[in-house]
């Protein structure tokens, strides 16, 4: 959940550290929003997204089993 209008982006990471999937959201308003993620073309494995909100920033971690 936003608390105020913020610029958003989501970063993928994989355990290596090496950025793998970008994207830029834009301006998003306060309150609750979705995000589809497409991981379709990422390998088996440990990945990590990284959601920055103006200053901002959360972290999780998340396992790719196809």
């Amino acid at each position: 959940v936003l608390n105020q209008t913020s610029n958003v982006s989501i970063e993928t990471y994989d355990i290596r550290g090496t950025l793998v999937k970008s994207d830029k959201l834009g301006k998003l308003a306060s309150g609750l929003h979705r995000y589809s993620f497409d991981a379709g073309n990422l390998k088996n494995g440990t990945y990590f997204l990284v959601v920055r909100a103006g200053s901002e920033k959360a972290t999780g971690r998340f396992v790719m089993m196809k």
